[in-house]
Order: C-alpha cells, then structure tokens, then sequence
C-alpha cells in the first residue's frame, strides 16, 4: 500500500455512517482447504450486525459494505494469499485493499473511521536486503523484505570468452590474463546492477552469497557505501538454489536487524528523555506533541497502555503529519511512560 492511500484513509473525516475495517489472516490450517479466518470473519460480521437492529440507515451501509467484501472475497483473492485488508464505505464510494505477503492478525470493525493501527504495523518501514546469489559465470538478485523473496532479475551470465585455446607459455599466460579481464569485467556488470537495485528497492542491507572468488571480486567493485553492509564472510548456496532456500539463509539476518533498529530507536527516544531533547513520552505529552506537529518518529509498544481508540488516533495524526510510526514488541525504558513516545523534530517548551 503506498503512502498516498495510507494519506488518503488518513485524511478521511468522521461521518455519522460507519464503515467497514478488515484485516484478515488468510493462511490455510495445515493440510486442508480451510482458512479459519473466514470463520472469524462470519462471527465477527454477525455479532456486528446485531448491534444495528432496529433496521437503520448504519444497517443498510453494513449490509452494502458486507456485499463488497464478500464479492471482493469470491473473486479477487487469490489461493496464495497470506492477508488481506480491506477499508470499505459504500456511503463514501470507498473500496480499498491490501494484500500484505505476511499473515494478518484478524481485526473487523465497524466505526466512523478506519482503523489504522494494524495497517500502520504492517506498512512500516521494514528492512530490504538486494541478495546476489554467485558462481564464476553466473549471478541471480532477489529482493528479500518483510518475509519475503522475491527474485527480480534475469539470470546475467558470462559464460562466453572461456573456450578459446591458448599453447605454450606465453599462450597460457595470456590465456590467464584474458580471464582475469574477463571476470572483473562480470563483477563490474553485477555490481552496477546491484548498486542499482538497492537505490530502487531502498535496500539497507546487501548479502553476496556463493563461490568465494566472485564474491570477492564484486565486493570489490561495489561502491564504498554499499560495500559497509556487508555482515561478514558469505554464507554458501547452491547458484541453482530458490527462493525458499534464499529466504531461509536471510530471513534471521534481517530479522536480527529489524530487532536491533527497534530497540535503538526506544533508547535514543529514553537518552532524549533524559537529556531534555528532542524527545517526549506518555499519552498526554506524544498527544500534544503530534497535535503540534512536532513527532518525527512515533513509537509504541504491542503491550502499551493505550486503548484501541488512543492507537489509532495516534496513529492517524502520525500519518497526517508525516511522521514515521515505529511498533515494537517491548521496551523496558518505555513501559515506564505507558509504552508510547515520539522522537521529535523541534522542541516546544509552551
């Protein structure tokens, strides 16, 4: 979901007719055809509709927006989906989806506004990692991001230039050369095609696996800035491997950084604190920080004290004043302050 729709569910104003927030997981139980999603749904759904008898102007809305979900659900899913979340206001002429490659936690709700909390958890920023996979004539690039893999370029191959025949001394030795040439040129051509892929992608976080040669030989041809982010040694993996085999290699690397990234933000927020920077914490204080505009980053714990109205609201002003939104598991500095905070772009000392 790109930003200018998160704007736009962002920007929206409270009508006195509801609409419909969907988020729902839609993975299959091990080994049938079942989503048990679609069960939560069909509860969720009938439990609201008996809150709205007497039959009313929010019960015709709930039933046209019911109809566009259970259409949009029999013929716009497909089988592989994971999730879907679906924002829908037939009173509005509003029908948004979102199809995020990792599972939904199942939340259906039907108010003034969107809910966007859960959206916001699933659309922040994440680390990307551009993965090369390397032998001596071969290199395939995948973009590896929130769970997912996904290889997003022909294989480049450099299989010519090895079968001439060279004799004697000076022939082999030339021969020798020509390979030499003829392979830093390839670590060239991928690296420029690597540099390339993670400016496009917004990559933090590149990995070369495979031979240890051609590794050696692209690292060195990547660009100074690329070439910091490198963990380390390269990890091995079969030219031919898929994507399974990819994601599996590098999902605990990223992981292990996105933990690292969300952890340092919740420090930097409590130094701030301390220090009487450019930070602030609690429900009233991030409140009043975010009416004025002043929150350069947003972060909340899974387990804070505010209510689903307080996070969400939160986390539409965030949106509407371009903040970015952090969510994180658990910090023990910020659960002090109720599990909510913001790191600031200025300081207002009214």
């Amino acid at each position: 979901m790109s930003q200018a729709t998160l704007r736009q569910l962002a920007d929206l104003e409270p009508d006195s007719v509801p609409m419909l927030s969907v988020y729902l997981d839609l993975r299959f139980d091990l080994g049938t055809p079942v989503r048990p999603g679609l069960t939560v749904l069909k509860d969720r759904l009938r439990d609201i509709e008996k809150t709205l008898w007497p039959r009313g102007e929010a019960y015709d809305e709930f039933t046209a927006d019911v109809a566009v979900l259970d259409a949009y659900l029999e013929s716009e899913v497909p089988e592989s989906a994971q999730g879907l979340v679906m924002f829908i206001s037939a009173h509005r002429n509003l029908a948004i989806s979102f199809s995020p490659e990792t599972p939904v936690e199942n939340h259906i709700a039907f108010d003034a506004l969107p809910h966007l909390f859960y959206l916001a958890r699933l659309v922040e920023d994440r680390v990307t990692a551009v993965v090369a996979l390397l032998d001596s004539e071969t290199a395939r690039l995948f973009v590896a991001s929130d769970g997912d893999v996904t290889e997003v370029e022909d294989e480049h191959t450099d299989a010519a230039g090895f079968r001439a025949l060279y004799h004697g001394r000076e022939g082999i030795k030339h021969y020798e050369r020509h390979v030499s040439q003829h392979r830093q040129d390839f670590a060239r051509e991928i690296a420029d095609a690597i540099t390339q892929l993670a400016q496009r992608e917004a990559a933090q976080n590149i990995y070369l696996i495979g031979q240890d040669e051609p590794v050696a030989l692209v690292r060195v041809e990547l660009e100074p800035l690329i070439a910091e982010r490198f963990p380390g040694r390269s990890p091995r993996l079969s030219i031919q491997a898929n994507s399974s085999a990819v994601r599996t290699l590098v999902e605990p690397l990223l992981e292990q950084i996105e933990s690292e990234r969300e952890k340092t933000q919740a420090d930097l927020l409590i130094d701030a604190i301390r220090a009487h920077g450019l930070g602030v914490a609690g429900t009233d204080q991030t409140r009043q920080a975010l009416e004025r505009g002043q929150v350069e980053t947003l972060i909340i714990t899974e387990d804070s004290m505010l209510s689903d109205v307080e996070r969400d609201a939160f986390t539409r002003m965030a949106i509407t004043t371009d903040a970015r939104i952090e969510i994180i598991p658990h910090h023990d500095g910020l659960r002090q302050f109720g599990g909510v905070g913001a790191l600031l772009r200025y300081r207002s000392d009214r």
